[in-house]
């Protein structure tokens, strides 16, 4: 079902945003800092399809943020499950240098997701 929903700000420290595509597919944005002695921080993107996902794997990274279950989640949660989902493996599996797509100063990357999500 294609729900495409506006960029939603996740974590501020790292402007991570996600956006909703369907209810299980969902697009995913954030900068971390790349080398601390040079101040250079990366953009990291991503799709994440739950069904690509085993219901182990999910498991297993739910498990490392401290939840038992998905339907643990969904007890908290509720129709916002799938997005915390896709948040933890987004954050847990890609947002290593082979998923950049931008890299610069903290401030150039920061303008970078802005630009980004107001595109898309």
């Amino acid at each position: 079902m294609n729900i495409k929903q506006e960029w939603k700000l996740t974590d501020c420290s790292s402007m991570q945003h996600i956006q909703a595509l369907t209810d299980r597919i969902f697009n995913c944005i954030e900068m971390g800092l790349l080398n601390p002695e040079t101040e250079e921080y990366a953009v990291s993107r991503a799709y994440i399809d739950l069904d690509d996902c085993a219901d182990d794997e999910i498991l297993n990274i739910i498990r490392a943020y401290g939840y038992q279950s998905v339907a643990e989640m969904q007890e908290v949660y509720n129709a916002e499950t799938n997005t915390v989902v896709a948040e933890c493996i987004f954050e847990s599996t890609c947002t290593t240098i082979e998923y950049a797509i931008f890299k610069g100063t903290e401030s150039e990357c920061e303008a970078y997701i802005k630009e980004y999500i107001k595109g898309e």
